[in-house]
């Protein structure tokens, strides 16, 4: 057995000439590689946002919570809500919270609270998207 396996590693040691080598050596080197950047979201692009949860305080007013996907969302926004209950609806953004403090604008990346006007607590769910336009 020893002296087939012998045999066989000079077979291969054999075809393997200096030219075979050189040929499939590679022909480019790592600087040559180029660096793929990974895709962030761009603050530019329009405010999106999938709702968390949905939560009713005092007065009757409704906040929704969940983490900005893309843009930018201020107090005072108009944006539009696609609630699975009740289709395509525009909303005000009254308020908004971050970690328990008052702010003024939120974009991508941050998880937030949104007090918002103009639907009913039973109209919208989590999983509901807000976005910048109807």
């Amino acid at each position: 057995m020893r002296v087939y396996l012998a045999m066989i590693v000079v077979l291969l040691a054999a075809a393997c000439t200096s030219e075979t080598a050189e040929s499939t050596a590679p022909t480019h080197t790592l600087a040559d590689t180029a660096v793929l950047e990974p895709e962030v979201a761009n603050n530019a692009d329009a405010f999106r946002m999938t709702i968390a949860d949905v939560q009713k305080i005092s007065g009757g007013r409704v906040v929704v919570t969940g983490k900005i996907a893309s843009g930018t969302a201020s107090v005072g926004d108009t944006i539009c809500i696609n609630a699975a209950k009740v289709g395509k609806q525009e909303i005000v953004i009254a308020g908004m919270e971050r970690l328990n403090k008052v702010i003024q604008s939120a974009s991508a990346g941050e998880f937030v609270g949104l007090l918002v006007n103009g639907i009913a607590l039973n109209d919208i769910s989590a999983g509901d998207e807000l976005s910048a336009a109807c």
